[in-house]
Order: C-alpha cells, then structure tokens, then sequence
C-alpha cells in the first residue's frame, strides 16, 4: 500500500514537473517550426514515462486493424486487477 501511494505521488510530480518545463518547450517548437508532431511525442514521453513509475503494463490487441490513413475513433476498454 506504502508502495503504491509514494508511486502514485513520484508520478504526479514527474508529469507536473515535466509538464511545466517541457510543455512550454514544446508548444513553442510546434508554433515555430509548425510541427504540431513535436506536441504529440512531448506528450507520448510523459505518459509512456508516467506508466514506468506506476508499474502499470499494457498490451495492444488488433494493431493490425489500424489505418493511420484517415481519422478514427478508438474506444479503449481496460481490465481490473
């Protein structure tokens, strides 16, 4: 339990941290080089980064049904422990 709550609280300081250094960073790289991308990977790092700290693990079923070719809407669904 002790575990879980210093964990919990480690990663909502990195991503408060993260967010206000390298946020700004970021936002400004997109608008001056107009590569909303740069936004998207700042993001991917924190979450990715935030789910290490947590333990938490993931596995990704049917990637193979994803067309990055047009807009979609993906509704995820998640299992309890």
């Amino acid at each position: 339990m002790v575990i879980a709550a210093i964990r919990t609280i480690a990663a909502y300081v990195f991503c408060s941290v993260y967010t206000l250094t390298i946020g700004p960073l970021a936002l400004v790289l997109a608008i001056v080089f107009q590569k909303p991308n740069i936004l998207y990977q700042a993001a991917i790092v924190a979450v990715e980064s935030a789910l290490v700290i947590l333990g938490i693990r993931y596995e990704v079923e049917g990637e193979e049904h994803i067309d990055g070719k047009r807009p979609s809407i993906y509704c995820v669904n998640h299992v309890s422990n």
